[in-house]
C-alpha cells in the first residue's frame, strides 16, 4: 500500500493503516509505505518524480517477487 501524508480534509491515511493492521491480523502479505508531503502520484506539490524513483522502484520489486 502506497499512501500520502493526511489530506485537508478528513485522514485517508488512517483508513490505510487500519487496512494494513487488519489485513496483517489476517496473517496477509501487506506491505505499508508511508511518502510524506506526496500526493496521489507519490510526486511532492512542486517536486519532481527523480525524488520518488526509489519509492517507485520498491512498489515494482514488490510486485516483481509476487
Amino acid at each position: 500500500m502506497a499512501r500520502s501524508t493526511p489530506f485537508r480534509r478528513g485522514s485517508p491515511i488512517l483508513s490505510n493503516e487500519v487496512m494494513y493492521a487488519q489485513l496483517r491480523a489476517q496473517g496477509r502479505d501487506v506491505t505499508f509505505r508511508r511518502v510524506p508531503t506526496a500526493n496521489h502520484s507519490l510526486v511532492p506539490e512542486g517536486g519532481s518524480f527523480p525524488q520518488v524513483q526509489p519509492e517507485y522502484d520498491a512498489i515494482m520489486r514488490w510486485f516483481a517477487q509476487r
